[in-house]
């Protein structure tokens, strides 16, 4: 009985000793997940957490990461994470100059096993580049194609209009250069491939918006109603505002000016009530390519004409100052 208890004793010893001294294998990727992971074939990053789920989101983040480094490094990012499904959402948000904000999601991760030394989660994720790329892709063609659009309509149409539809194109541009950039970083070689063409097009964009505005010269050519030259020096004055010259002579295109007083009268019959309206037109080949009707609300009471048209006048001046100004350079 002393042997067999004996016997049992020393097995239970080696066992215990066996067990305390066996250690978890580091896996691979640890050292090296670009590596083990072949960096020309997949994204991949390695994430920790105290539990599977925050190893899990902080390897996605770390990937998204990398590919926002490549970009610019300057870049300010600020991100949230929801893991549905097994799937890994990344709301990104970056402070840029002009404040653009925009997302890319990178879904169907692939996980490694876990590795867990003592409290702590260890994990890899990855994705392959074509399907991360793919992803991007269709987004980023959508805007293209919307830009393109633009760009293309603008070179067919007379110079001002040009004006318009480049600056609406522009409008595309951050959101397009940010997912083009991500495609960049992805796959360099073919995003310079399929986008070749547009990031030619938003590098000529200013240039082009600027050729048109040099051709887009106005002619001041008939206003009905002015005194002392005030509706038509705040006509001129709004014109090289928004970037466009003012001709004394002939010019490609004609601005029409029709003002009304809208006049009344008040109490006796002597008393001169007004609420100044124009309409502002200009005309390319006899075609009308802009128009706006700018109205005061306030009234402008006088008890002689003279007086009456130079001061509504002056308030339908401040007036075109701000709405036309205002409507013209978001064309």
């Amino acid at each position: 009985m002393k042997n067999i208890k004996s016997i049992l004793s020393v097995l239970l010893s080696v066992v215990f000793v066996s067990c305390s001294s066996t250690k978890v294998p580091v896996p691979e990727y640890i050292s090296d997940c670009h590596e083990y992971y072949d960096e020309g074939i997949y994204l991949s990053a390695v994430g920790e957490g105290k539990t599977l789920e925050e190893a899990r989101i902080a390897a996605a983040v770390e990937i998204s990461r990398y590919i926002q480094t490549e970009i610019d490094s300057n870049v300010k990012i600020e991100m949230s994470y929801k893991e549905t499904d097994g799937k890994i959402n990344l709301n990104e948000s970056s402070s840029t100059v002009n404040s653009s904000k925009s997302n890319f999601i990178f879904t169907g991760l692939e996980y490694s096993e876990v590795y867990k030394p003592k409290k702590t989660y260890y994990v890899a994720a990855y994705i392959e580049k074509a399907k991360a790329y793919n992803q991007v892709n269709v987004e980023t063609k959508i805007l293209m194609n919307e830009f393109l659009e633009l760009y293309s309509a603008a070179e067919k149409e007379d110079p001002l209009s040009a004006v318009s539809d480049f600056s609406k194109a522009k409008q595309f541009t951050p959101a397009l250069i940010e997912k083009i950039n991500i495609l960049t970083a992805i796959d360099s070689g073919r995003a310079a491939e399929e986008y070749a063409d547009c990031t030619k097009k938003i590098s000529l964009l200013e240039t082009k918006k600027n050729e048109s505005l040099k051709k887009s010269a106005v002619q001041i050519q008939k206003i009905n109603e002015d005194y002392e030259n005030i509706i038509y020096s705040q006509v001129e004055a709004s014109l090289k505002n928004a970037g466009l010259g003012v001709s004394k002579g002939s010019a490609a295109y004609k601005a029409n000016v029709t003002v009304d007083l809208n006049k009344v009268t008040e109490g006796d019959g002597e008393l001169l009530v007004a609420r100044p309206s124009a309409e502002i037109e200009i005309l390319y080949k006899n075609e009308t390519v802009y128009t706006i009707t700018v109205s005061v609300d306030e009234k402008t009471l006088a008890y002689g004409m003279d007086k009456l048209r130079r001061e509504s006048l002056k308030k339908l001046a401040k007036k075109i100052a701000s709405d036309f100004e205002k409507d013209f350079s978001v064309r």
